[in-house]
Order: structure tokens, then sequence, then C-alpha cells
């Protein structure tokens, strides 16, 4: 069986390229959308009214409250994402890998969103939710470092820029982990530090 070239560059496969992004997004718009799914249309046995529907929809707010912060998470990495494949010019075998790992995480959102929603008040489900985003974040990051390491950029990065990308690019697994431990103290305080450490890297990003 032949085997194909252990790497490409965009501008000579761009066919390969193009894949490489559709395959990526279908697995974002798959993900994003099954999160819709985890929030069940209320079924009401006996009488129905608006009041008993009414109550009905109120108790799905946790569903509701982890859809709205799993899309919006799921939506911050595929910005990432597309973000940091309009810089790469060359792909290896060993970045399409990591680029599979990292949209396994990704496709298993839905399970972890439904976790949240459904156990939120036990840390069990909360630890879940988070390790999820952890492992996220880490392959992002590696798949990053792994395209940085081998000038697979469009720019050349000085060492200093590297480590303050890399810094910056670790702080959402470093953060979920962090909150692992927490959570079993304070539920509220590790999804506080959630929000912090989203918004805190949205906000060193800007100075990339």
């Amino acid at each position: 069986m032949a085997s194909g070239p252990d790497h490409f560059d965009r501008d000579e496969g761009e066919i390969e390229f193009s894949r490489t992004l559709a395959f990526s997004d279908g697995v974002f718009a798959f993900a994003i959308t099954l999160l819709v799914t985890t929030i069940d249309v209320p079924d009401l046995d006996g009488p129905v009214s608006s009041a008993r529907l009414w109550e009905h929809v109120t108790d799905l707010r946790p569903f509701v409250l982890s859809y709205f912060l799993s899309f919006l998470i799921v939506g911050l990495f595929w910005l990432r994402h597309h973000r940091l494949f309009s810089r790469i010019r060359r792909l290896d075998g060993t970045a399409l890998w990591l680029n599979i790992l990292l949209l396994s995480t990704i496709a298993l959102m839905p399970f972890s969103t439904e976790m949240i929603g459904r156990y939120g008040e036990l840390a069990s489900g909360v630890v879940v939710y988070a390790a999820n985003l952890s492992a996220a974040g880490l392959a992002f990051t590696w798949l990053w470092w792994h395209c940085a390491c081998r000038d697979m950029l469009g720019e050349e990065l000085t060492d200093d820029q590297r480590r303050r990308e890399l810094l910056v690019r670790l702080s959402i697994p470093v953060g979920f982990l962090v909150s692992i431990p927490i959570v079993f103290v304070s539920i509220t305080a590790a999804q506080v530090l959630w929000v912090l450490t989203i918004a805190g890297q949205r906000l060193a990003m800007r100075t990339l």
C-alpha cells in the first residue's frame, strides 16, 4: 500500500489542507449542534396546564445554563482553531493526529455538558466537565506548540514570544485543572474560577 507524504505545504497541498479544515469544522459544528439535545422538552404526565409546564421549564434552568456555557466555550475553541489554522503554512502527520486528538475532546462536550446539567450539584458531575475542558485545552496547546516548534507557522517566533504564548494558552487547561480539587470544597468557587480563567485568557491573547 502506497503511503502519502509525511507533510505537505499549504500552497502545494491545498486540497489536503482544505480537507483537514472541513473535517475540523464539521466536528465543531456537530458538537455544538448536539449541545441543544442536552435540553429535553418537558413531558407532562396527567393534566396539562401552563402553570405545570412553566414549573417544568424552570426545572430545566441548569441544562439551559450549561448549554450556553458550553456553546460559548466550544465557540471560543473554534475561533482559536480558526485563527491557528490561518497562521499554519505546513502540516505533518503528527499535527494531523494532534488535531484529531483535539477534536475528540470537542466531540465529548455534549456528554460532559449533560453531566453538569443533570448532576451540577454533585462534585463528580462538575469534575467530568472540568476534566473535559482541561483535556481540550491541553490538546489544543499541544497542537499549537508542535506547529510553532516545527516552523509550521507563517511567522517567525522568538523563544520569548513562544514562551509567552505558551503560558497564555496553558491558562485554560491549568485553570480547569486547578478547579477540580476546588470543586470538592465549593462548586460555586470552582465555576467562578472557570469564568475568570476564560476572561483572563481572552484579555491576555490581545497582548500577543
